[in-house]
Order: structure tokens, then C-alpha cells, then sequence
């Protein structure tokens, strides 16, 4: 049953609607007699275009069209993170890691540990003294960015994952 809404002739249906907090703008193909919507702002090639004969369709039509853009997407993702790990540009990290960290553990000395680097090989490699990196791991001193930086390239990881 089509509400009164959805049966307004196209100048009285707006131009814009809104579908699960994405705006898309709406026309009217008098050749097809159907009402096309196409989503704005989506990132990725392309957008989500939908057709219906009516608003109460046109908006059904759209859940149904961000629900295949949105599994586009996320088949996109996965790609993306197997090539960044068949490259080297990602790695996996076991669970026993992710809870050390989670548990709130020095995230220097996990990912010195995960590397098996001792803590003089990871200070001659960032450029600190054994001594300095030990403080940093007990939570004695707070590495300055420099710091963070140096030790983040010695253990090939970004700066953030140190933080």
C-alpha cells in the first residue's frame, strides 16, 4: 500500500532525500516513467544508483543499492589488506600480542620482544643507550618524538603504534 506521499507527482517529492544517513538526490526519467536516486558523498568508484516508480520504492530500492555498495566495499578492503600483507606492508600480529598490548603492556618492549631483538640490539638500532631503553619499557621515562620515531624505524613499525 503506497502512502500519499508516494503518490505526489515529482515536483512535489523532494529533491534530496535522506536513506539510512545518505543523502541522495532524486529525478524523474519521464522515458522510463521512474524516479532515479543516486547517493552523494559515497567514496569509491562510482556511486549507488536505484530506480523505483515511487518514493516508498525509491527508498527501498536505496537501502538495497548502499547494502551492495557497502559489500563492494568491504571486498575492496579485504583486497586491499591481503595485497599490503603479501607485500610486506602489513603483517599480521598474533592474539597473544594484541592481548599484551591490550592488557596495557610497554608497547616497545612487545614489539622488541615480537621482533626477539634484545634490548641492546634495539637501542644501538634506534640510537639510545641500553639503559635509556629500559627506563622507556618500565614506564621510568617518556620517549620524546625523536625518540618514538627512531625506535618505530629500528622495529619497522609507524610512530603511532608505539603510542
Amino acid at each position: 500500500m503506497m502512502t500519499e506521499e508516494a503518490k505526489m507527482p515529482m515536483e512535489m517529492i523532494p529533491a534530496e532525500i535522506e536513506i539510512d544517513g545518505h543523502k541522495a538526490v532524486v529525478t524523474y526519467d519521464p522515458d522510463i516513467e521512474m524516479f532515479r536516486g543516486e547517493f552523494v558523498g559515497l567514496r569509491g568508484e562510482g556511486g549507488a544508483d536505484f530506480y523505483a516508480k515511487d518514493r516508498d520504492q525509491l527508498i527501498e530500492e536505496g537501502r538495497k543499492s548502499l547494502e551492495v555498495y557497502y559489500d563492494a566495499m568491504d571486498v575492496l578492503a579485504a583486497k586491499e589488506a591481503l595485497r599490503r600483507l603479501a607485500s610486506g606492508e602489513d603483517e599480521m600480529i598474533p592474539s597473544e600480542m594484541m592481548d599484551r598490548l591490550l592488557d596495557g603492556e610497554n608497547p616497545v618492549r612487545v614489539w622488541r620482544e615480537h621482533r626477539a631483538l634484545s634490548v641492546e640490539e634495539l637501542a644501538a638500532e634506534a640510537g639510545i643507550s641500553p639503559d635509556q631503553l629500559i627506563e622507556i619499557e618500565n614506564g621510568q621515562r617518556e620517549a620524546d618524538p625523536y625518540t618514538t620515531a627512531s625506535l618505530a624505524k629500528a622495529l619497522k613499525l609507524d610512530p603511532e603504534d608505539l603510542v
